[in-house]
């Protein structure tokens, strides 16, 4: 009696270890999905995929070991946490696509407010993505043919032997591979790679993981500078506050500001045929042109390119987002303007909504008071609004002129048109009257369309300025906010554009001829447009000038290799040490302490 109970308990025991392990195949099958194919897309090494497989079927063991607690239930949950799992870690690869980053998980519940970009995720589905498709069904298949559940007495010797025999490998390779000694050190190394690159994370840790630091760390505190690192920001700033304030014939003080960040706009649409009011505004004497822009910006670009511009501050660097700290205080050039005018009117026009990719509070940490909001200010039709949903670009322009002041109170307007923006399908609400039809490629040759759309609408915009009689008293920048995602070029596309956006300051009052032919040569970097404005503007900043020099200085310039300044990639020390310094600075209160 005694040996059939027992051989009753041992066949219970392997049946429900076969089950356990089953599960953690599977969720480990989905964790691996993704890091899989970016190796595959990236080039990526064997290496990864064995890194990331020990650490996810060792994450897995834990989490169905949690699982199998709720007994007859497990499966239950196991299918509805297995499903949304495999559904972020698809999200996850289509940010990639798309932005080159990982999806931070606070943005879930921002892509309720994706209305328009349908198109684009299709854009970005691959045809070996059926993966995700097949792990779906592998789980449903299982929890369909698996009426069994896990009893308690089992359940902890199964636990313990999965749980050690797949910790085993990791030790292995936190230990004796990236030579974590302690947990101490693997929490900082860990905490460091996944807050700086999580990409890298993910590829080397799995997503579990990922999920668990972002959602410790949803609500971060700010940090405190030490002395060496104040003392080194204030002296790069010295530096570079001298070259803003040097004072000179091409420091012309002017009274407003009109910044326009054009969607994906790149160095070779500024050309006759495609913009060809941009292009003969470029090649005015008055007007500083700067061809070759090297971004700083990445995963949701739009609002870095916002911030990077108006801030000298890149403040979305690794998924770093400056609106996670709200509380700390940044400089801006709309901040710079009050000193001299505190009845300043400032004001944001952009296609989408208020609370679209945290617009409110990026307007709002940089001091722009007035927001344009298309669901509040205006009743979007088919008329005012493009395929994607957001307003036109002709709509922005007129309620970016009708927003201009009449009387003498000096104003900034930031202006963010997006008819430019991907995917480049023929959009029949742009009403463009050049086809481009000598381009046979689709993709370019709407993306072309598109730039001359953009073209025509500030030129109507810079008429109204005229017709105000406030064209001269302003300075127009015209630069872009990111360069066009690879994800939605095809191989013409690539071909033609230009690896650099540009920057345009019209009206400037000085004589630029000589620079400009120099500039051809020059690569700048993206927090440089912030020290160039307050210098055209003929401003002082008492506290900020930007990391960077202004493009007005050459030789400073080329003091940095701006050719290759990708954080990951650049071998100029200087240059990431200012990186470095850069998000200790939007991460700490660094502005709100200094007298």
């Amino acid at each position: 009696m005694g040996s059939a109970i027992s051989m009753q308990t041992k066949t219970s025991l392997l049946s429900q270890g076969k089950q356990f392990i089953l599960l953690i195949i599977i969720f480990t099958l989905i964790d691996v999905a993704g890091p899989i194919i970016f190796n595959i897309e990236q080039g990526g090494s064997i290496k990864h995929i064995f890194s990331i497989l020990c650490f996810s079927t060792f994450f897995a063991s834990i989490l169905i070991s949690i699982i199998a607690l709720f007994g007859k239930y497990c499966h239950t949950i196991f299918a509805i946490l297995s499903t949304l799992y495999t559904l972020f870690s698809y999200a996850n690869l289509l940010y990639h696509r798309s932005f080159n980053m990982y999806f931070p998980i606070r943005m879930i519940f921002e892509f309720q407010q994706l209305n328009g970009l349908w198109n684009s995720i299709f854009a970005l589905i691959r045809w070996y993505d059926f993966i995700y498709i097949c792990l779906c069904i592998l789980i449903f298949v299982y929890i369909h043919y698996s009426r069994s559940n896990f009893n308690y007495k089992n359940h902890i010797p199964i636990c313990l032997l999965c749980v050690i025999a797949t910790y085993t490998p990791v030790w292995f390779i936190t230990n004796r591979v990236l030579h974590w000694d302690s947990i101490q050190t693997c929490k900082k190394e860990f905490s460091y790679t996944c807050r700086n690159n999580p990409v890298t994370c993910y590829i080397g840790f799995g997503l579990f993981p990922i999920i668990a630091y972002q959602l410790q760390n949803a609500m971060p505190q700010t940090i405190s500078l030490t002395e060496f690192e104040n003392t080194e920001i204030d002296q790069i700033i010295k530096k570079n506050r001298q070259l803003v304030c040097d004072s000179s014939d091409k420091s012309q003080k002017r009274l407003n500001i009109v910044i326009i960040l054009m969607e994906s706009l790149n160095t070779a649409c500024i050309s006759l045929d495609i913009m060809p009011t941009l292009y003969k505004l470029s090649q005015n004497n008055t007007t500083l042109f700067c061809p070759n822009i090297n971004q700083l910006t990445q995963a949701a670009a739009s609002i870095g390119g916002q911030f990077v511009v108006t801030t000298g501050l890149s403040g979305l660097r690794q998924s770093v987002f400056v609106t996670d700290y709200p509380h700390n205080q940044y400089p801006s050039i709309v901040k710079e303007l009050s000193v001299i005018d505190n009845n300043i009117y400032s004001f944001t026009i952009v296609s989408t909504h208020r609370h679209f990719w945290r617009q409110s509070t990026v307007c709002e940490s940089i001091g722009m008071i007035d927001l344009f909001d298309q669901n509040k200010d205006m009743k979007p039709t088919s008329q005012n609004v493009n395929a994607l949903g957001w307003v036109d670009d002709k709509i922005i322009f007129e309620v970016a002129a009708n927003k201009i002041p009449l009387t003498q109170r000096s104003f900034c307007a930031l202006i963010v048109p997006s008819n430019m923006h991907v995917p480049y399908t023929f959009d029949s609400n742009i009403r463009c009257d050049i086809s481009f039809p000598n381009i046979e490629d689709d993709i370019l040759r709407e993306y072309m369309r598109r730039a001359r759309y953009a073209d025509e609408q500030l030129t109507s915009f810079i008429q109204a300025l005229k017709d105000k009689g406030l064209y001269d008293d302003t300075l127009i920048v015209v630069t872009s906010d990111h360069q066009v995602p690879s994800a939605y070029c095809s191989d013409a596309m690539r071909k033609y554009l230009s690896p650099y956006i540009p920057a345009i300051f019209i009206n400037t009052g000085a004589d630029w001829t000589e620079q400009n032919e120099r500039n051809k040569d020059v690569v700048f970097c993206h927090s440089q447009v912030y020290p160039t404005m307050l210098q055209l503007m003929g401003l002082r900043p008492e506290k900020y000038a930007g990391l960077f020099p202004p493009m007005t200085n050459i030789e400073a310039t080329q003091e940095y290799d701006f050719a290759n300044c990708a954080y990951e990639t650049t071998t100029d020390e200087r240059l990431k040490r200012i990186y470095d310094l850069e998000e200790l600075i939007i991460r700490s209160s660094y502005f709100g302490t200094i007298k």
